[in-house]
């Protein structure tokens, strides 16, 4: 019996995808993840506005106003999960209070709005073992930097599945192989920017160098459980009206900052994967700051 004991002990201890998995849950339990993400929530929050506002006046300026702050509001509304109407009219509110604004305001608004990106390179740096932040005048333009590609991105997302969800039902059919299009066109698009944004944040947010073989499984994972936790979400606010009934007026608040908790929880989640990963696959390699070719 013990030399059974033994050897299970020792297969699991030789396990490196195990040994990653233990590690990661109580990374998350020790670095106090939930509450990251609860403070990424809060400010998401604040920063959702003054973001909204600034890619609005930034977009005014190259396509015709009315007609793209139409088409803009219309598409916050319906592909912002649970509370796009909430957002959409407190935007049309601010746009028509302060009409068109000037080039001082527009950085005033994003300046404001990178408090998300500040919360999510301290959580993404403290889920990767790292203390010290960047210098403020260097993460300021690198935060700035990430603004419009890592928005879109996460967007483009979330509008994706309300997208090809509303394409699937327009070509319903019995044929298996229609079927089969139907669904790979709802959610490989979303898996593919998924993807991409969380590639993005998790080899460029950090403070060192991010190998592109360290950040795979944390993206891969990031993406899948994004997009499963996305679409139970929008279907759980659709068939449930449990929080209209407990919060009221409050409700579109609480939705937009549940869905920002869930969304940074997965972020650091996969920080935290990548972290692990490389101590346990590539423990030689040493910690370095970020330096030289971001190609590595």
């Amino acid at each position: 019996m013990r030399s059974t004991y033994n050897k299970l002990g020792k297969y699991l201890v030789t396990k490196r995808p195990l040994i990653v998995f233990v590690r990661v849950l109580a990374g998350m339990k020790r670095d106090d993840m939930s509450h990251l993400a609860a403070g990424f929530a809060y400010y998401a929050l604040l920063s959702i506005f003054p973001l909204l506002i600034g890619f609005l006046a930034v977009m005014g300026l190259f396509i015709n106003s009315d007609t793209f702050q139409r088409d803009f509001l219309v598409f916050v509304s319906e592909h912002l999960p649970g509370a796009g109407d909430f957002v959409t009219q407190n935007l049309l509110d601010i746009v028509q209070i302060r009409g068109v604004l000037s080039f001082s305001a527009i950085v005033i608004a994003l300046f404001l709005g990178r408090s998300v990106f500040a919360a999510v390179s301290r959580s993404i740096n403290r889920a990767s073992g790292l203390k010290q932040d960047r210098p403020f005048y260097i993460a300021v333009p690198i935060q700035f930097a990430l603004i419009i590609p890592i928005g879109s991105l996460f967007v483009l997302s979330n509008a994706m599945t309300s997208i090809f969800k509303v394409f699937s039902y327009t070509t319903q059919s019995t044929d298996d192989l229609n079927i089969f299009l139907s669904v790979g066109l709802q959610f490989i698009p979303a898996l593919i920017i998924s993807l991409l944004m969380f590639t993005l944040i998790y080899r460029f947010v950090p403070n060192r160098t991010m190998r592109w073989k360290w950040i795979w499984p944390g993206a891969i994972i990031s993406t899948l459980l994004f997009e499963l936790v996305k679409n139970a979400f929008v279907w759980y606010i659709e068939s449930v009206p449990t929080y209209t009934q407990l919060y009221g007026a409050l409700t579109s608040v609480v939705i937009l900052m549940l869905w920002a908790y869930l969304s940074g929880l997965i972020l650091m989640l996969g920080a935290k994967i990548n972290y692990e990963y490389e101590n346990v696959y590539f423990p030689e390699e040493k910690y370095h700051l970020r330096r030289g070719n971001f190609f590595n």
